[in-house]
């Protein structure tokens, strides 16, 4: 368990280490400007010596516990999901909890934590810093003898808000958006998140090998949480890997910007910019405003209430499974009632259908029609 002191020199961190060979030592780093880059440094260091932690005791505080987690998670994850996660434990749990005992943590105090975190974001974010939270607990019951864990007695808030529509933009729309985008480069970018449903990440990602014909390969992203400005990792899942297919004059109009990336040359664009330039547009134009991620939203709706497979639209999104796809666009999927029944008609073979009518008093009637009558009766 590391413990962190400021003097005057900096920060330092203490911890006591066991080597491959078995034996235990305290250990002490310092000179950090920075609490972050002390912690950082301990990491490092663990990671660097192939080194256990000695767990000579519980930790005491909930600190002393992320400590030990942050270091047992990096190996795990991606290094963007790792950034993320340490980020939303030390912004929104360490903050208020983080000097506090373990095991003085009771289910009243997460009851009222996530009162707060509700009162404050959005419930989508309030379940992801909930799961962030109880990976971190649980972390603690498996490898570090806490025996308390409150979250089971900690319900998630009732959800009474209504269903947000996905918000998805026509063909028809995306031109008129795309109209008022001056910059050649940043209308190719928008063009090729619109055909392609690709990843703003994947997109930025993309280098002149990565485009052939009429075929484009997505084998890697950009990330902004890495503790770097930009950083090119692998996608999201092993499914995003994935070759897709665009027309011809989209895939020419790319071969022809220079590298290393297609979209900024020496470096990727910064995610700001690329969202400005896409707001100015979108207000320019007059389309409905959405978010630049809706631009894949867009293209899978399209494509499935146009028809296609939602196998094949599954594998062009890059999603890691077809439910996945099913869960996300159900919407696209909504038929017409009366063709549906149509359908079903079609589907009876039998000469006659029982149909079952209350008679005034109460009792039940039976009375028998043809499906001829009985599709008369509803058109």
């Amino acid at each position: 368990m590391a413990s962190y002191e400021h003097r005057s020199a900096g920060w330092s961190v203490r911890f006591r280490m066991i080597s491959e060979t078995g034996e235990e030592r305290q250990l002490r780093l310092s000179g950090f400007p920075t609490k972050k880059e002390a912690r950082e440094a301990y990491e490092k260091y663990v990671a660097e010596h192939k080194a256990c932690e000695s767990r000579a005791g519980r930790p005491r505080t909930l600190a002393e516990l992320a400590d030990g987690y942050f270091i047992y998670l990096r190996p795990n994850v991606k290094e963007s999901s790792f950034y993320e996660t340490r980020r939303r434990i030390e912004g929104h749990i360490l903050n208020v909890f983080g000097d506090r005992k373990v095991e003085d943590i009771t289910a009243l105090d997460l009851v009222a934590w996530q009162a707060d975190i509700a009162a404050r974001y959005s419930r989508p974010y309030l379940v992801t810093l909930r799961a962030a939270f109880t990976a971190l607990w649980n972390y603690g019951t498996a490898f570090c003898d806490i025996r308390s864990n409150p979250w089971p007695r900690v319900k998630l808030p009732k959800d009474n808000s209504a269903p947000r529509e996905m918000a998805v933009w026509t063909p028809e729309q995306f031109a008129a958006f795309l109209a008022f985008v001056e910059d050649p480069v940043y209308r190719l970018l928008f063009r090729t998140l619109f055909l392609t449903g690709c990843r703003k990440g994947e997109a930025l990602a993309l280098g002149p090998a990565d485009v052939s014909s009429n075929l484009i390969s997505i084998s890697k992203s950009i990330t902004r949480k890495a503790g770097e400005p930009w950083k090119v990792t692998t996608p999201k899942t092993r499914g995003s890997i994935r070759r897709v297919t665009v027309p011809v004059d989209l895939a020419e109009d790319l071969s022809r910007l220079p590298g290393p990336f297609l979209f900024g040359g020496e470096a990727p664009f910064a995610d700001r910019t690329v969202e400005r330039v896409f707001h100015e547009a979108t207000e320019a134009a007059g389309v409905p405003r959405i978010r630049l991620h809706d631009l894949r939203h867009s293209h899978a709706s399209f494509l499935i209430s146009s028809g296609c497979s939602i196998v094949a639209v599954s594998k062009r999104l890059g999603h890691c499974s077809v439910k996945q796809t099913l869960d996300t666009y159900s919407h696209a999927l909504a038929s017409d009632e009366f063709e549906v029944i149509s359908k079903v008609a079609e589907m009876d073979a039998t000469p006659e259908l029982v149909t079952k009518l209350v008679t005034k008093n109460g009792e039940m009637e039976v009375k028998k029609m043809n499906k001829g009558e009985l599709l008369a009766k509803k058109a």
